[in-house]
């Protein structure tokens, strides 16, 4: 993502929340980051979230974002 369209949500972002969820680990490969995949239930679909420390291949993770008219943006992931 470009990363002025990554300020610009966020900086429209208010509202905060958070939610414990599954994920799974997703490799890196030519064109993409590692991370884990989750399923955000506001958006209602699977997200990819990069640069997290998915030790297991699966788990549990609580999701912290915040939310705003031109999207999302995570804050962090905390594995429970």
């Amino acid at each position: 993502m470009d990363p002025l369209l990554s300020v610009v949500i966020l900086l429209t972002s208010r509202t905060f929340s958070s939610y414990a969820t599954t994920y799974e680990y997703a490799t890196g490969g030519h064109r993409s980051c590692k991370g884990i995949h989750v399923f955000d239930t506001e958006l209602n679909q699977q997200i990819k979230i990069c640069g997290t420390n998915g030790a297991d291949r699966q788990g549990w993770v609580r999701v912290e974002k915040l939310s705003g008219p031109l999207g999302i943006f995570v804050i962090g992931t905390v594995p429970i």
